[in-house]
């Protein structure tokens, strides 16, 4: 039989000592979502025969779902292609003096759509 009621609510779980600690270095909008969804798949699993996992399993889940979102996707590679203007592999690298421009710009107000 599926025993939902083993299921801590959200509410429980923020109040946990690590949640607290991923709701300071993730917000609390993005720790919530993190607990709804683990929680959610939490329930996929129980309604399957799965047995809940204990607090700490649960709480590694949402740190989980919460370090791959804020990781970037975004890698250097090597262009093997042959292809210098290779638009999957984002086009032509910029020059250390274009970036340098780039940056002076980019960190100040500027006239971009003026």
């Amino acid at each position: 039989m599926n025993d939902f009621r083993q299921i801590p609510s959200v509410a429980q779980l923020l109040e946990v000592h690590p949640m607290v600690g991923l709701v300071r270095r993730f917000s609390h909008q993005l720790t919530l979502r993190a607990i709804q969804e683990v929680l959610g798949e939490i329930r996929q699993e129980v309604e399957a025969s799965a047995k809940v996992p204990n607090e700490t399993g649960i709480i590694s889940r949402v740190t989980e779902k919460l370090i791959l979102w804020n990781t970037s996707s975004l890698v250097s590679v090597i262009n093997a292609t042959g292809v210098i203007l290779h638009t999957n592999l984002g086009r032509a690298p910029l020059s250390k003096s274009a970036l340098n421009a780039i940056q002076c710009i980019a960190g100040n107000y500027n006239n971009l759509e003026v």
